[in-house]
């Protein structure tokens, strides 16, 4: 098999594995289960990964890594901080609406990991937040953004994001580009309002 179809098929096989383990829960689902649900010897499965904690941890972190570096792109462009940050909202946003198995289990399943390998995402974690945080900073001291603290803003936001995955329905009448545009819309036109002086 070639490099690229090992890539392809590696890729498939992480997407059956969020689905399940995002549905049932990651200690609801064996390894038994996984092999059965892709049609393969448990064998199979240990040609691509150790252990079924290295699956967990190696789908949340390639979500994580992933988004990271769209995010590093958008804020390293040239462009105005307002502009860079409207920007990458939509594109965390729409990242994990669109991804939304890899969220569930960012939300609900990082107990689920040892303590060494939730280290190693608490660090992202800790990226993502300065990310955002130093650009709306910028936007409060130029005055374009006021009465705003820059980090809880920011965890609202994620919050935002990360509570749907208690009560969206992908495949409902919302999509997740209308949601990701609706929630991003609530958050900017919150924090770029003017608020009236006493």
């Amino acid at each position: 098999m070639s490099r690229r179809k090992n890539v392809e098929r590696a890729k498939y096989i992480e997407k059956v594995i969020a689905g399940l383990f995002a549905k049932r829960g990651y200690k609801a689902v064996s390894m038994r289960e996984i092999a059965r649900t892709l049609n393969v010897r448990p064998s199979t499965l240990y040609h691509y990964f150790r252990g079924k904690e290295e699956i967990l941890f190696r789908l949340m972190e390639g979500a994580m890594e992933e988004s990271l570096e769209g995010l590093r792109s958008l804020r390293e462009k040239d462009a105005p901080p307002k502009d860079k940050l409207i920007n990458m909202l939509k594109f965390y946003a729409s990242y994990y609406l669109e991804h939304s198995d890899r969220l569930t289990l960012l939300v609900n399943e990082i107990p689920s990991l040892s303590q060494e390998l939730r280290d190693k995402l608490v660090e992202k974690e800790k990226e993502f937040v300065n990310l955002f945080r130093t650009l709306l900073e910028e936007l409060v001291k130029s005055g374009e953004v006021e009465g705003v603290h820059p980090t809880p803003a920011i965890f609202s936001f994620f919050g935002m994001i990360h509570y749907t995955v208690k009560w969206f329905n992908p495949e409902g009448s919302v999509s997740p580009e209308m949601l990701s545009q609706q929630i991003v819309k609530i958050f900017t036109e919150g924090i770029f309002s003017k608020t009236p002086r006493p």
